[in-house]
């Protein structure tokens, strides 16, 4: 039996901003796990329920872009 984590919200949308690989855990069980991704410099976007994934995935996509263009980092 697989025990579930008990979010407030349905997804959770990461996206790697860094030129580096993280390898990331799914599926993701504890609050802490998602706060140490943050702490990588990883994007994270709780998706809730009535939240489009689409537009939370394209969200995601453009603060890649964002932070490439204005960082100097490798969207990857």
């Amino acid at each position: 039996m697989e025990t579930y984590a008990n979010f407030p919200y349905r997804d959770v949308v990461i996206g790697n901003p860094t030129g580096e690989p993280i390898k990331i855990e799914v599926p993701v069980y504890k609050e802490e796990t998602i706060k140490e991704y943050e702490k990588q410099g990883v994007i994270v976007l709780p998706v809730y329920p009535g939240d489009s994934l689409v537009d939370a995935i394209n969200s995601v996509k453009l603060q890649i872009r964002e932070r490439a263009e204005g960082g100097g980092q490798r969207a990857v």
